[in-house]
């Protein structure tokens, strides 16, 4: 259980968590659909398509394929697209990102009480260019971006990123407390390993319903100051 600033970690995700999500995505789908007029689409088609595909999920992987196969491009046409794309995608880098309101005052609380960590699914150069443009990096004192560990296979649930976050700070996977949006990734992580969470219905996935007696609220700052109420009270 998360106890002092030595005696725990509370492990927070980061997309749809700390900042909204969409607001990257639809910067992306625009870089994304200007390469696309390079290779010979129009661009507004491609758009349309793009942003069908990612309200189905937008980490369900193949998106680009599953874009450029609902525009009725060949496989051959697939393989030629895919890769500058792709490449678009993963490089796109807003001018300025956000946190949702009141994230940065909560993690600054955070970190001045507990071990402040953050494991999060995705590409990592891009994941990591997310942490650096919100201005919140240097509050964690580990980062873990499970694709780093083997690919989208080692993405939660899977406790492999859990693990390494763990042994990075000396401590032991139930001295953890894990704080995300998300009901089939954070959730069920942390049920899997037999720690506590906080989920926040907040983003893309905000209308799933949490399982029974899982603790859930509207935002990051009242997960915040949940856990500094009940988990980290001496």
């Amino acid at each position: 259980m998360v106890g002092s600033r030595s005696g725990g970690v509370v492990v927070v995700d980061l997309d749809d968590t700390l900042y909204a999500q969409r607001s990257f995505l639809v910067g992306a789908i625009g870089a994304v659909a200007e390469r696309a007029t390079s290779l010979g689409f129009d661009r507004n088609t491609f758009a349309d398509a793009f942003t069908s595909v990612l309200k189905r999920g937008s980490d369900t992987g193949k998106t680009i394929d599953d874009t450029l196969e609902a525009l009725g491009c060949s496989s051959n046409d697939v393989l030629t697209a895919r890769g500058p794309l792709v490449e678009a995608f993963i490089n796109f880098r807003p001018l300025s990102m956000s946190c949702y309101d009141g994230v940065i005052e909560s993690l600054d609380a955070l970190s001045r009480r507990t071990l402040l960590a953050c494991l999060t699914d995705g590409n990592p150069d891009l994941q990591r260019a997310k942490l650096q443009s919100l201005g919140v990096a240097h509050y964690f004192d580990a980062v873990v971006i499970t694709d780093e560990l083997g690919g989208r296979s080692c993405r939660k649930p899977n406790p492999v990123g859990l693990e390494a976050l763990s042994r990075a700070l000396g401590l032991e996977v139930s001295e953890s407390l894990i704080i995300g949006d998300r009901v089939d990734k954070d959730v069920a992580l942390a049920q899997r390993v037999g720690v506590p969470v906080i989920r926040v219905r907040q983003g893309e996935y905000r209308d799933v319903p949490s399982p029974l007696g899982v603790a859930t609220v509207d935002n990051f700052p009242e997960a915040a100051a949940l856990v500094i109420a009940e988990f980290l009270a001496t």
